[in-house]
């Protein structure tokens, strides 16, 4: 019997995702089965695809860590099962950018852990994100990427504290604003425009450019000229 969410249960440890659902729905289908591997993913915005498209991550997780067959469509209507090298995953990036290919569901390898241990991971994690994240309003959540540097944690130099140290938190352009509590995300004060983001984000890396030499460059897709 197929879940009518999209979400199934394969060799008790696996799960089978459609691609539409929402990221923090699949982290708490598997929390509530006992299955762990996600938690890192807790509060990222979008949907289970998306995260696949731009191999989201957060606190040293990737979503390409847990995937391990994903099933595609071309442009040409073909449908393929593929396996994780095919995407050739990076830094939120992979393949699917360049190929336009859209996902149509991914199979996930977990593993059993404990129920209690799994939720109070999940928690943690919300709750972090909630002192330093948006948790309503209109965000893109992190604009740009982290730096790779192995003397961090995780690997990566915060762009978010390049861009603290540089006095980006409340900047404006418009109706478009840094975010008060970080640095790295941008906010739809109420009116902005794509131009007023534009123009912001360029405030910010510039000043990152002229303080510390590193351009960032953007998480985010532009769509369209500016």
């Amino acid at each position: 019997k197929v879940d009518v969410r999209g979400l199934n249960i394969v060799n008790e440890t696996d799960i089978l995702c459609g691609a539409g659902e929402d990221l923090m729905a699949l982290i708490n289908f598997a929390a509530d089965k006992g299955l762990t591997g996600l938690e890192f993913a807790s509060g990222i915005w979008g949907t289970v695809g998306g995260a696949i498209f731009g191999n989201a991550g957060a606190y040293g997780g990737e979503i390409k860590d847990v995937t391990k067959e994903i099933t595609l469509v071309d442009i040409t209507g073909s449908i393929n099962k593929v396996d994780r090298e095919y995407c050739r995953f990076t830094y939120r990036g992979s393949n699917l950018k360049v190929s336009k290919e859209i996902v149509i569901d991914t199979y996930f390898e977990l593993k059993k852990g404990d129920k209690k241990q799994i939720r109070e991971k999940i928690d943690e994690i919300l709750h972090i994100r909630s002192t330093k994240h948006p948790v309503e309003g209109n965000s893109a959540g992190s604009f740009f990427k982290n730096i790779p540097d192995p003397t961090q944690p995780y690997g990566k130099l915060p762009a978010g504290k390049l861009l603290d140290e540089v006095g980006c938190k409340g900047l404006s352009v418009g109706g478009a604003k840094v975010y008060d509590k970080h640095a790295n995300i941008i906010v739809n004060a109420g009116s902005a425009t794509s131009s007023d983001i534009r123009k912001l984000a360029d405030i910010m890396k510039q000043r990152v450019l002229d303080k510390f030499g590193i351009l960032l460059e953007e998480e985010v897709i532009h769509l369209g000229q500016f």
